[in-house]
């Protein structure tokens, strides 16, 4: 069969091997150039760029005959069929050729997509095969322009094949800008189209393994950023706006405070701080609360200060005042702070009738006026009652004792029984429970507890004085209850027998005439 195509390429005419072709092609057997090209020795493999079967001549990529009868060449070869310039070098040796892809030598292996066709003359075009393969029916061109694949190329339904290197209509001899002659300069000098790679429709997996990693990497790279721009979020809000903002002082002093004005010597008392710890702030002050007068103070904090300020220490509250009855025999001498309980005010307190005097001549009830006045004409008007009585008492038995608080144990708790001891019987008995406290805060913390009827589990009426830190219950007491109170039924009449009572249970007693 080889030897058959052997024959028919060295004596028939291979004008109609190329196909559809207006350019003729030479007729030296040595070289054949095909639309599908097919080597006619099965020990030569199928090129892109056609390798003649002759050994001796080289395949250049745009051919030159060797007969010089045939051809007009820019850059004419030489005829000596040993020399042949080629880019690509061809090994003499028939049986090497370099071929993008490989064909099998074995002339039983192999498919070829367009059958090689040769002119038998008579009989027409046969198809020459290798022996044993399956030819598929021929097919038959759509136009004289329609390009064949090459041998070699596997076409799928993504292939696509350029349809524009169509047969050149000029003739062979007119080949210096298309070197071939009948071929397209866009088909680097291979008759029919080449095919354009198909598209790929899936990726690569090294391809999406590598975007899966720079997908991961952007997402880490944006977690970080968020994070860092939190953060400094957090610390523009907490420190750097402060920064920007600056150190803000407000005063807290009034430029007048009341004489007696509770007012702890700290910074925080005078002003409030934004921007800067006030523990750095620097406090300079002389105020006094207790004395009346003008000051001077001012804050400091890093470079932001108040300045000098002045504020004045005014007293212009009148005295709290509590009362209370007293008794006297007929004809006694009574002054107006023998009817004063307890006072509150930051100042020297002085007391006087309103009406100048009281007669105590008659014996009776009588209800008294008494003008509470500081030393800056603040004044306060309460009254009291008067008993003339000729039981009244003309001394008064005081007994105490100190307890246990129930509840305040920081405070010294002193329980006294006033006795008034009158010319036939008792008179206005009471008890005075003493709560004094050693500090500012403490006491203050009681004060707070007190209520309109007691203090402590005591019923009576309270006073509290800030100046000593005191509290005073009195709570007064009948017979009766005197006698639950101490177990003595009946409860003794006389100042010396109460005494006794009071001595025998560990207590002091002592007798003044002039409560």
């Amino acid at each position: 069969m080889n030897n058959e195509n052997q024959n028919l390429n060295n004596n028939g005419n291979l004008n109609n091997v190329m196909g559809s072709s207006s350019n003729p092609t030479p007729v030296n057997p040595n070289i054949g150039t095909v639309s599908g090209p097919m080597p006619t020795d099965p020990n030569v493999g199928v090129v892109s760029n056609p390798v003649p079967t002759n050994p001796n001549v080289g395949v250049v990529p745009n051919p030159v005959p060797t007969d010089p009868n045939v051809g007009v060449v820019s850059n004419p070869m030489p005829t000596n069929p040993n020399v042949g310039a080629v880019p690509n070098p061809v090994p003499a040796d028939p049986n090497v050729g370099v071929v993008p892809n490989p064909v099998p030598t074995d002339p039983n292996v192999g498919v070829v997509p367009n059958p090689t066709q040769v002119n038998n003359g008579a009989e027409g075009f046969v198809n020459l095969q290798p022996e044993g393969v399956v030819v598929p029916p021929p097919v038959e061109p759509e136009s004289p322009n329609t390009v064949q694949p090459l041998m070699g190329t596997d076409l799928n339904a993504h292939s696509q094949v350029n349809l524009n290197a169509n047969v050149s209509a000029q003739p062979a001899n007119t080949v210096m800008n298309n070197p071939v002659g009948g071929v397209s300069n866009n088909n680097m000098g291979m008759m029919g189209g080449v095919p354009v790679p198909p598209t790929p429709i899936d990726e690569p997996k090294n391809n999406k393994k590598q975007k899966g990693k720079m997908n991961k990497t952007l997402l880490i790279i944006l977690v970080v950023v968020l994070i860092v721009a939190v953060g400094f979020g957090v610390y523009y809000f907490l420190f750097a706006s402060k920064k920007k903002a600056g150190v803000t002082i407000k005063a807290l002093i009034p430029d007048t405070v009341q004489l007696g004005a509770p007012l702890n010597n700290n910074i925080s008392s005078y002003v409030q701080v934004s921007g800067m710890d006030i523990n750095s702030c620097t406090l300079t002050s002389n105020l006094d609360t207790s004395v009346v007068g003008t000051y001077k103070w001012s804050v400091t904090c890093g470079n932001t200060s108040t300045g000098e300020k002045t504020v004045t220490v005014r007293d212009t509250t009148a005295p709290v005042v509590v009362t209370q009855d007293i008794a006297v025999v007929p004809n006694a001498v009574v002054t107006a702070d023998e009817f004063i309980a307890s006072v509150d005010d930051a100042s020297l307190v002085t007391y006087e009738f309103a009406d100048g005097s009281v007669d105590t001549s008659t014996p009776g009830n009588y209800t008294v006026s008494i003008i509470a006045s500081d030393e800056y004409e603040n004044q306060t008007t309460v009254t009291a009652t008067l008993i003339v009585d000729e039981n009244a008492p003309t001394s008064y038995l005081t007994c105490s004792y100190e307890e246990v608080p129930l509840n305040y144990n920081t405070a010294i708790v002193t329980v006294s029984y006033e006795y008034g001891l009158g010319a036939t019987s008792l008179y206005d008995q009471k008890k005075t429970v003493l709560y004094t406290f050693s500090t500012l805060e403490d006491y203050e913390a009681a004060a707070a507890e007190i209520s309109e009827t007691g203090f402590d589990g005591y019923n009576g009426v309270v006073s509290a004085n800030a100046d000593d830190y005191t509290i005073t219950i009195e709570v007064p007491l009948t017979i009766d209850e005197l006698t639950i109170e101490f177990n003595q039924n009946p409860f003794p009449t006389t100042g010396a027998e109460i005494e006794v009572l009071h001595t025998t249970r560990g207590d002091i007693c002592s007798t003044t005439t002039n409560p």
